[in-house]
């Protein structure tokens, strides 16, 4: 049984929910879990594009050896005396050449704005591991002092129960507060996708309207492969964001590839009137589905996530606000039988503290989570010289070109499924039905204060927070 317990305790675990909820709001595990895992995802990633890097590094050395080969005068007396024409292999050469180092130039643009990325992630992560580390410390803390008090048992058959519900309902709340910051934070790097692909179009258009000059087109063209780089970028890290378990209907990794192939033939393609209008309707493509794409994700988010999300947080702070009730009249009980003066814990302060709980809302994401900062945003690499070159059309830095018009929701993709977006949530709700039940008859058969089956030690409470701390 529980030894002396006095008004300090009470304090002390009010001052622990407290602390615990400041954190909780913050959702910094969850938080530190997603950034942290993005960062490894990365981290992968970086290995796979160094590697492509030094083969296309070796390859480009190899198209500029053949073009060295053939300016020298005794390749070209050769080609000359077997009939071969001269001028035709050294374009052909040349343009291998260029698209040789064009992809180098890419990928090497990748790589950089993955390692950029990384950085990033990482270190958001580890601003938040003190703060993820703390709330771990309250629980243990917290566990430890309602053990102390009931000597760890229950305090009651209702705080049992109430308890079971909280921690169901929290782990339901959990996966699904995950998905929310998951997409709503790829969304982001979606909406910047788009942008850049919309700006690749229309600076890739007008270069057929400014004639003949080459040294402008090759500005607009490397505007419009630097945009195309950093949309696949965003794209891709969007992906990476939301895992292997959801499937996009449209921009699907086959998708980017055709892009960054037509973008790395982008200096060849500018040259020839056929082929650039081939390259305008790839690019025209891509940038539709992607609006397509950011149109299902706001239906996804809306009308799925945020409304699962709220019905969920509705459901769990009335719980919580029981709960907490529960255990500080357990404790004022506790104090009462050990002699302990209350008459200092009024009755209206303390529901004012229990009401206050319930208050805060934990639905909404923090103006830092929708910064740009430690999502890891790629934006174009910039030009070496573009102070020339005229606006887009319908285009400027603030305000890009207007949106496909949007499809008929009838038209979109299907909804992912519950079980994409959450995991098999489908027991947890199963058991917070069960734990409901198990509660009401408990209320029915006014057994609120009798301790039978009260011997479910601490480590029940650590188990539970230790499933909750990893769902």
């Amino acid at each position: 049984m529980s030894g002396s317990v006095d008004q300090k305790m009470l304090t002390r675990y009010i001052e622990l929910e407290k602390e615990v909820q400041q954190l909780e709001v913050q959702g910094v595990l969850k938080n530190y879990d997603v950034k942290r895992k993005a960062a490894d995802d990365v981290a992968e990633t970086i290995k796979s594009v160094e590697i492509t890097v030094k083969q296309l590094e070796e390859q480009t050395v190899k198209e500029k050896k053949d073009v060295d080969n053939l300016l020298r005068g005794s390749i070209k007396q050769t080609l000359e005396k077997t009939g071969k024409n001269y001028e035709k292999e050294l374009s052909r050469e040349q343009e291998e050449y260029l698209e040789a180092k064009n992809k180098e130039e890419v990928a090497k643009q990748q790589l950089l704005d993955l390692k950029n990325q990384h950085a990033g992630l990482t270190g958001e992560a580890a601003s938040i591991k003190g703060p993820a580390d703390q709330l771990k410390s309250k629980y243990e803390e917290r566990d430890k002092l309602l053990s102390d008090i009931f000597g760890g048992e229950y305090g009651s058959d209702l705080e049992n129960k109430l308890e079971a519900m909280y921690d169901t309902l929290m782990d339901q709340k959990q996966r699904v507060s995950v998905a929310n910051y998951k997409w709503t934070n790829a969304r982001i790097l979606l909406y910047h996708a788009v942008n850049q692909l919309s700006h690749a179009v229309q600076r890739w258009k007008q270069i057929m309207t400014v004639g003949d000059d080459n040294n402008l087109k090759y500005l607009m063209a490397t505007e419009a492969r630097n945009n195309n780089v950093a949309a696949v970028q965003n794209l891709e890290a969007c992906a990476r964001y939301l895992g292997t378990s959801i499937e996009f209907p449209y921009c699907k990794p086959q998708e980017l590839q055709t892009l960054t192939l037509a973008t790395q033939n982008i200096y060849i393609d500018m040259q020839d009137a056929n082929r650039h209008q081939h390259a305008t309707m790839c690019y025209d493509t891509t940038w539709r589905r992607a609006s397509a794409l950011l149109q299902w994700f706001d239906n996804v988010i809306a009308n799925t996530i945020q409304k699962d999300l709220m019905k969920v947080t509705e459901e769990g702070r009335k719980v919580e606000k029981d709960l907490r009730a529960e255990r500080i009249r357990l404790i004022r009980e506790k104090i009462k039988e050990s002699g302990g003066d209350v008459s200092t814990l009024n009755e209206a302060g303390l529901k004012g503290l229990t009401d206050g709980f319930s208050h805060m809302d934990q639905t909404q994401m923090s103006e830092e989570d929708m910064d740009l900062h430690g999502i890891g945003v790629t934006k174009p690499a910039p030009l070496d010289d573009g102070g020339n070159l005229p606006d887009a059309p319908q285009m400027n830095n603030d305000r890009p070109a207007p949106a496909p018009t949007p499809l008929p929701l009838s038209e979109l993709a299907k909804m992912p499924t519950e079980s994409d977006l959450f995991g098999d949530i489908s027991l947890l709700k199963e058991q917070y039905v069960k734990n409901t039940e198990e509660y009401l008859k408990a209320q029915d058969m006014n057994k609120a204060r009798v301790s039978a089956g009260l011997h479910d030690k601490i480590e029940q409470r650590k188990q539970r927070r230790r499933h909750k701390q990893q769902a």
